[in-house]
């Protein structure tokens, strides 16, 4: 069969896929125990391997079929260990989406807190622009920009705005750290 493969015969790879595939697959899944899927898939692969590069088989090291039965067992090894690392890591995924997504109550609680928080800022925080710097600042805004146009000093020469934007941002958030206090001494 080798001699024919390496001569060119048309007919020759046709014939080693009869030969040798279904003996090669049922020696994988026999000896790996994987599934005939995978055995069949291995089985394949190394037929193609060696047709691609017959010239990689040594007659003088063994039959044909040991040559390809060492292909197909490693290919079935690589199937094997690619899927066990693939579920692993998507076990590890599925944990840390698991642990780090918030059961619904949770969410829920958590946006019924920040309503009542933001009515409390509402009640104590009278003005306006003061309440459109607040969000801006829990937002995680931190452009002088943007708090300027929000509290209303954008007309100012840039290092007074600077100035005056940084002093009502320290002003707002030394009043939401009161806020903090008093929402966990339980006062509402």
């Amino acid at each position: 069969m080798h001699r024919r493969v390496v001569s060119g015969d048309a007919t020759a790879s046709v014939d080693v896929f009869q030969e040798y595939v279904a003996p090669l697959a049922t020696t994988v899944a026999g000896d790996l125990g994987c599934d005939d899927d995978d055995a069949h898939d291995a089985a394949i692969d190394a037929v193609y391997a060696y047709l691609d590069a017959p010239d990689r088989y040594r007659t003088e090291r063994g039959r044909l079929t040991a040559f390809l039965i060492d292909i197909a067992k490693k290919r079935a090894i690589d199937r094997l260990r690619s899927r066990s690392a693939r579920s692993e890591r998507e076990g590890k995924f599925a944990q840390a989406v698991e642990l780090s997504s918030p059961a619904p109550n949770e969410q829920m609680e958590a946006g019924v807190e920040a309503g009542r928080i933001w009515e409390m800022i509402e009640r104590t925080v009278s003005g306006k622009r003061d309440r459109r710097a607040l969000q801006l600042i829990l937002a995680g805004e931190r452009s002088t920009i943007a708090l300027s146009e929000a509290l209303g000093l954008s007309d100012l020469p840039d290092l007074d705005r600077q100035r005056e934007v940084k002093r009502n941002r320290d002003r707002l958030l030394k009043m939401l750290e009161r806020l903090g206090g008093k929402l966990r001494d339980g006062d509402t």
